[in-house]
């Protein structure tokens, strides 16, 4: 019994390790958006500044809630396109490229967790 506490104690403070990382990495996602210089997010065909998009993201990030387990899943949930339009998001940077915004928020993540 006592090897079963031990257990799942230590699986819950892993769990909760796991959570703590990916709120912070999500938190990091999202101030790389707002802070890209110059750079669009085109949602449903209309080009929003990077502090609205990084609002955007905020709001769709509270409104997923629990389904957001990972960075993983706040890309693929949030991140990649428009939930009622079925669209994929796109960032314009300053010198005209284009992307899908997915594309860009998993480069960003590798360079936070390998800076």
């Amino acid at each position: 019994m006592k090897t079963i506490i031990t257990t799942f104690l230590i699986l819950s403070y892993a769990m909760a390790a796991l959570a703590d990382s990916a709120e912070k990495e999500i938190t990091a996602l999202i101030a790389a958006v707002q802070n890209e210089k110059g750079m669009f997010f085109i949602r449903n065909g209309s080009e929003h500044t990077a502090a609205e998009a990084a609002d955007h993201l905020r709001r769709k990030r509270k409104a997923a809630g629990e389904k957001i387990k990972t960075s993983e899943d706040f890309i693929t949930y949030c991140g990649t396109g428009s939930s009622v339009t079925g669209s994929r998001y796109k960032v314009k940077f300053a010198d005209g490229r284009e992307e899908f915004a997915d594309q860009f928020l998993k480069a960003q993540l590798q360079r936070i967790r390998h800076p």
